[in-house]
């Protein structure tokens, strides 16, 4: 997963000037109130007369107090018609009067007024410096708490903070605090803001606790205060808010940090539409804007990546609305927009944000060095990711030695980890020297000063064996990797360490099974103890993962660990013939599976939660919270709070097993469950193809109910090949070589094997993106032949996921009363104009909503066989989430013709479009996502799911297929039938149809599937014939007939003779 740096994560301590004492009988807020009325409601001759009518006054008296009162007023962009530099201009020789006063006070406060409005600018540099001028004549004052010196000092460390140096900023936010102690101070207002720039503060520092102690104090104080303020009313609980949901994001409480953050947005906007105050005003628009960018970090966090683009593009956008294009502000929002690109693959686009961002860094001069740096590595990691080595390269270099000059030659955490991507890039990227300079120089610097014997030493560490096994130097990966196993923190912290064992374990265990191909049985028993260690700790630490971050590193280092113990334990069998050992490797791959799905539903706070009560989801929080702090290092005697935590955590776990058995099997059970025994359960005219990698090796299983042999594979073109039979290409002399030459490499070996009509395939990876049943023993030269030479002409193929599947479940047997339930939202524009006339603000239109494709096909579909199957059908707006969570489960068939979209990226997010509802506080709950399907009843025979989108090709292939089906199982449908590419509607239906007719005639669903599809070729003109019109529905799970329940009609016929009987006879008699 690309690293997602959270530079919007930096606290945003808000200003405010508090009103000065007036001194003069005439009261300048009644003018300034009135100025700002018409302001607002942009009548601004009024304002500007009546400013003119204030000043002359104020002037003709020499009424300095009143006459700095007005300095934001005359530097007001509305007045300069939006010409902010005019307007500051105005500002700037208006302050330049109020000067020629020559009292120290009067000069201060006008000096602090005029850097309120320069900081606006994005220039925080300048800004600073006219505060030092300010507090140099605030020194020099009589009055100190006239001439506001804590202010000053407050203004000194926000503009500190804003150029990155938080050190600084820290030293004036605690001597703003002490001056205001020493004044005897009762402004809890200005208290407030110091405490919770405070906070911010620790924040950056990684002090969670007193960042947490410090925003409460915050708190305490703004309780305090006039609540009949808007700026305590609204604009404060925003900001406070704002920064705590950053504080619970960091301690892993998501959902949290989603709420807090939603309800800052709402607060900054309604401050928005109630003050009349045009810069305080302008400065919640900053705070809303950057609250909606952390928001979107928070949906990154979970990894729900789309909604934080989409956001993030949105705080973009409005950050340009009052943000000059070349300040520092912009430059930051385009590499957090970058970030959120790269995120969701979008790499020309982050390109062209980070390529802007870096020519408006390089023209002007006096940006930070620390935001050039961030642009160039973000922009090597783009360059990485496509492919371009030798401008990656240039870029990580070069942002390498921005961060030395930015640091001067020291090293702080963000600069060792940017080290550790740059030195396995160079790895990977046939740089080597290089990459064993860099991690040499972090290993040795990780080894002075503060960071001798703490984490960042131990990671260093890590980092050096690994980069010594990448470039084959094995002696020293295990020399290094040995050193980090037995390393030790200053603090004596052995846990937080351990937690952090299994990379090292990986190391050692490849590096020695490297060095040793041929080693002894006994040695490869004794690597393999290595490896389950590795495991083992994993499997611990699956309960603290808390974001998507340490998701992506649990999946990453869990499978390196499988892939190596898959790797030791086929050895093994190759070595000793001992079926076993190829039975562990099967296993292994199918727990490693399952590992993946349950590691990103533990992502996910509401998956089964309502089959739980509240206090126990509660308590299980609470425990993984704690845990959670003894690995990131934070409790003090961990080993004695470990035990206790650790022992509370068995105790909850086995609590969840006796009395919540359903949600601690998806959540934390662990997978044991062998295949050993899976022949038994193949019958006699089947055959089943487990393909599986290791590593980059590919195998195929090919089992019988009575053989069992296994077959390695060619793949080093199969990937290539596979995109291109699944792209949208019709010309057959193009495609037909391709198809043959997936034939060679993925059936051909073993197709002497094969004598049964019935295939089962369990893909693996980029496998899951492809139609066996296209391929073709011989190039074909028309789409025609497809009919007769290709796997489909011969075999009845449907798939499974995993092998464990193929397991019959004990003691259920599924009956349904009902045959059929279909829901189709079609689509229309009918309906999407509905929808858009109920929407009020444009900017929270679902574009991808709108952009869908209508589907009438699928209706007309629905239509038909609800009648025949004496079935239900909700179409158009009917066809909605809730009514779909209602009604479809308990039914033969679960027909779903609507659109559906594989996420690759974030499988549990793979997703069905509903209709959208009419209910503004529902109006978009529409979308059904993978990881809520957990909590619905689906029980069926077959779910049928045509119109699914793909994912990103390539890229955690298969992820998105294996998380929709699993959901799907699991909600208790024993089978889908599905599409792996989108699929023409109009083809597709054509046919489900034949589908539907060949399971009414009692065929078993793969041959029904077969049949249609042959039909179809057989109909099919020109490029319809295609491949791409048919060969992507496929069907996964039982292949079983499915017995309709038939209503006869002879009953009705019955009843309406007897009806007619006694008509005609009280006719008769009445005529007689």
């Amino acid at each position: 997963m690309i690293g997602f740096k959270t530079y919007l994560l930096a606290f945003i301590v808000c200003f405010s000037l508090k009103p000065f004492t007036v001194f003069s009988q005439d009261n300048p807020e009644k003018g300034i109130y009135q100025i700002e009325k018409w302001i607002k409601a942009d009548s601004i001759p009024q304002a500007q007369a009546l400013l003119d009518t204030k000043l002359t006054h104020f002037r003709s008296t020499k009424n300095y107090d009143s006459l700095i009162s007005y300095i934001e007023i005359v530097g007001s962009y509305a007045l300069a018609k939006g010409d902010r530099q005019k307007a500051y201009k105005k500002a700037e020789e208006f302050v330049a009067e109020i000067n020629k006063s020559n009292d120290p006070t009067f000069i201060s406060l006008a000096l602090q007024r005029l850097g309120y409005l320069h900081s606006g600018t994005g220039d925080p540099r300048k800004t600073y410096s006219i505060f030092e001028n300010a507090y140099e004549y605030a020194k020099q004052s009589n009055d100190p708490k006239k001439a506001d010196f804590a202010n000053v000092k407050y203004r000194l460390g926000y503009e500190a903070q804003n150029f990155g140096d938080f050190q600084l900023a820290k030293k004036h936010y605690l001597d703003a605090a002490k001056t205001l102690d020493n004044l005897q101070s009762k402004d809890v207002e200005f208290y407030q803001q110091i405490y919770n720039a405070l906070g911010g503060m620790m924040w950056m520092e990684a002090k969670l606790d007193s960042s947490s102690y410090y925003f409460k104090k915050s708190l305490v104080e703004l309780e305090k205060a006039d609540e009949s303020d808007l700026m305590n009313a609204l604009f404060r609980p925003a900001l406070i808010k704002m920064n705590l949901s950053v504080l619970k994001n960091a301690l892993g409480e998501n959902q949290e940090a989603i709420s807090l953050s939603q309800e800052s947005i709402k607060g900054f906007e309604a401050y928005i539409e109630k003050s009349t105050d045009e810069f305080r005003i302008l400065s919640a628009k900053r705070h809303r804007a950057t609250a909606i960018e952390n928001l979107g970090s928070y949906y990154h966090t979970i990894g729900e990546f789309k909604k934080a683009e989409a956001l993030i593009t949105y705080a973009n956008a409005e950050k340009k609305k009052f943000l000059e294009p070349n300040s520092s502000g912009m430059i930051i929002s385009r590499i957090i927009l970058a970030q959120a690109k790269t995120a969701v693959r979008d790499f020309e686009a982050a390109k062209i944000l980070l390529e802007e961002a870096l020519k408006i860094i390089e023209e002007n001069p006096g940006i930070e060095n620390y935001w050039k740096s961030a642009t160039l590595t973000t922009l090597a990691t783009v360059y990485e990711n496509l492919g371009d080595t030798e401008k990656a390269y240039k870029f990580y270099t070069e942002g390498n030695l921005a961060y030395k000059t930015t640091l001067q030659g020291k090293y702080n955490k963000d600069y060792f980890d940017e080290l550790i991507d740059v030195s396995n890039f160079y790895a990977t990227s046939g740089y080597p020297e290089k990459a064993m300079q860099v991690a040499e120089e972090i290993y040795y610097e990780a080894k002075k000063g503060d960071f001798k014997n703490t984490l960042q030493d131990f990671y260093h560490t890590v980092n050096l064996a690994e980069i010594a096994f990448k470039l084959d130097e094995y002696d020293k990966a295990i020399q290094y990797a040995e050193e980090a196993l037995s390393f030790q923190l200053g603090d004596k912290n052995t846990l937080v360490i351990e937690y952090r064992k299994p990379k090292a374990l990986y190391v050692l265990v490849a590096a020695q099974y490297a060095q040793d191909k041929s080693a002894s049985t006994e040695k490869l028993l004794a690597m393999l103890e290595k490896v389950e260690e590795g495991l083992s700790i994993l499997e611990t630490r699956k309960a603290t993962i808390k974001n998507y971050e340490d998701l992506s590193l649990f999946i990453e280092e869990n499978n390196q660990l499988f892939e190596l113990a898959k790797k030791i334990r086929l050895h093994l069998y190759q070595k000793t013939k001992n079926e076993t050992y190829l039975d562990d490797v099967l296993s292994l791959h199918e727990s490693s599976m399952y590992s993946r799905i349950r590691s990103r539903l533990n992502l996910r706070s509401d998956v089964l939660l309502s089959k739980i009560p509240e206090e126990v989801v509660t308590r299980e929080r609470q425990l993984k919270n704690n845990l959670n702090k003894i690995v990131i290092g934070e409790t003090t005697n961990a080993i004695d709070t470990f035990f206790e935590v650790n022992n509370s955590w068995k105790r909850f776990i086995d609590t969840l097993k006796t009395q919540y058995p359903e949600y601690y099997k998806l959540h934390y059970a662990t997978l044991e469950e062998s295949v050993s025994d899976i022949q038994k359960y193949i019958d006699q005219e089947t055959t089943v193809i487990r393909y599986f990698f290791i590593e980059e090796n590919l195998y195929a299983l090919v089992m019988s109910a009575s053989e069992k042999k296994l077959f390695p594979l060619g793949f080093k073109d199969v990937k290539e090949l596979i995109q291109q039979v699944s792209s949208k290409e019709f010309d057959v002399q193009k495609i037909a070589p391709n198809l043959h030459r997936l034939y060679e490499a993925l059936w051909k070996p073993f197709e002497g094997e094969v004598t049964t009509k019935n295939i089962v395939i369990v893909p693996d990876r980029e496998l899951f993106n492809l139609s066996f049943e296209m391929l073709t023993p011989q190039p074909i030269s028309s789409f025609s032949e497809m009919a007769t030479h290709s796997l489909l002409s011969k075999y009845s193929i449907s798939y499974q996921f995993s092998m464990l599947i193929m397991k019959p479940k004990q003691n259920v047997v599924n009956t349904y009363d009902a045959n059929y339930v279909a829901f189709a939202p079609e689509f229309s524009d009918k309906m999407k104009q509905e929808y858009q006339m109920v929407v009020k603000d444009s900017s929270a239109l679902d574009e991808a909503y709108l952009n869908l494709l209508p589907q009438p096909f699928s209706v007309d579909v629905i239509k038909k066989y609800s009648k025949q199957f004496n079935g239900e059908s909700f179409l158009n707006k009917k066809a909605s989430k809730q009514l779909f969570q209602k009604s479809a489960g308990e039914h033969k068939i679960i027909h779903i013709g609507t659109h559906a979209e594989s996420d690759n990226i974030s499988p549990e997010l793979s997703r069905l479009v509903f209709a959208k509802n009419s209910d503004d506080s529902n109006l978009d709950d529409n979308y059904l996502y993978t990881y809520e399907i957990y909590n619905y009843n689906l029980s069926s025979n077959l779910a049928i799911l045509t119109a699914c989108e793909t994912g990103k090709p390539g890229y955690q292939a298969g992820e998105g297929m294996i998380s929709l089906a699993h959901a799907f199982n699991y909600a208790g449908s024993e089978s889908i039938l599905t599409s792996l590419w989108e699929i023409d509607e109009e083809s597709s239906s054509k046919i489900i149809q034949s589908f539907y007719d060949y399971l009414s005639d009692g065929l078993p669903k793969d041959e029904a599937l077969q049949k249609a599809k042959l039909d179809y070729i057989a109909s099919a003109k020109g490029r319809t014939a295609s491949p791409q019109y048919w060969a992507g529905l496929v069907l996964i799970g039982d292949t079983a007939p499915i017995e309709f329940k038939s209503y006869s009609t002879i009953l009705y016929w019955i009843l309406g003779g007897i009806f007619l009987f006694l008509l005609l006879f009280w006719f008769l008699k009445k005529k007689k």
